[in-house]
């Protein structure tokens, strides 16, 4: 896919406890995102999304809603499953009008190659995490999940929730951040110059030296990757936080979230 030009979030965890990150969105959706031909969503904009049979909860239909207006304006929207959402299935899509994504996926913008993903793949020091992906990703899994009643299914979602957030103070931030090696090789092997991906919410642009590059001249642009990472959101902190990437011909930039 290639397109002029496009926007990027990822991380907004909406649920019912964040009302201005909810509206932040929407504002988004309706005043931002359309001058853009393209918006990708990269995962985790739910905080927790149990099945498509839950798109007439309250939070998953002004979701919906937000990008099937955004749509229909003309902005072609994509979405890629995160760790929170990765139920996110064909009836989302429908609602929806977004097109959903693998993950790693590569896409041009404006002339950038990038190789594009969630993130928490990479995450590969974090083994405790990786085996839970792998279960939670196999059909078994996602049998046996979706076979529930939808208050079980939230229940279940509300407890691994609390699970998880108690993991992670015993995990140090460089154990549940991104493997680099395993970046730069996945990048070579897609042949892309950029990366971009979220999951960490450790926004920043970030330049790596190249493993192996015998073609490019040390200290040339060829002989790095570009890696970016997108912010998470939060409207209801006393100090709010939460940006989108821009891409066009001048490059890639953070905008702010008006």
């Amino acid at each position: 896919m290639n397109h002029s030009s496009a926007v990027f979030i990822s991380d907004l965890h909406l649920h019912a406890a964040t009302p201005k990150t909810l509206a932040a969105f929407e504002s988004f959706c309706l005043h931002q995102a359309p001058h853009f031909p393209a918006l990708y969503v990269l995962g985790d904009l739910f905080e927790a999304y149990i099945g498509d049979d839950d798109l007439l909860h309250p939070i998953n239909r002004r979701i919906v809603q937000a990008l099937r207006k955004l749509s229909n304006s003309g902005t072609i929207v994509y979405f890629m499953q995160g760790n929170r959402d990765f139920l996110v299935g064909e009836g989302f899509a429908r609602a929806s009008a977004a097109i959903l994504l693998p993950d790693p996926v590569v896409h041009a913008i404006a002339g950038f190659k990038l190789l594009i993903s969630h993130g928490d793949a990479w995450c590969i020091e974090d083994v405790e995490y990786q085996q839970f992906r792998a279960q939670s990703r196999s059909a078994a899994w996602r049998a046996s999940f979706l076979s529930q009643a939808l208050p079980q299914r939230r229940e279940i979602a509300h407890s691994m929730r609390m699970q998880s957030e108690e993991a992670k103070k015993q995990k140090s931030v460089e154990i549940m951040d991104v493997h680099v090696p395993t970046v730069l090789q996945a990048a070579n092997a897609a042949g892309v110059s950029m990366v971009l991906h979220g999951h960490t919410h450790r926004s920043a642009m970030h330049q790596h030296q190249r493993m192996g590059d015998s073609q490019a001249a040390v200290g040339s642009s060829a002989s790095f990757l570009s890696r970016i990472v997108l912010s998470d959101w939060d409207f209801e902190s006393s100090q709010p936080r939460g940006n989108a990437l821009s891409i066009d011909a001048t490059g890639p930039r953070f905008i702010n979230v008006t």
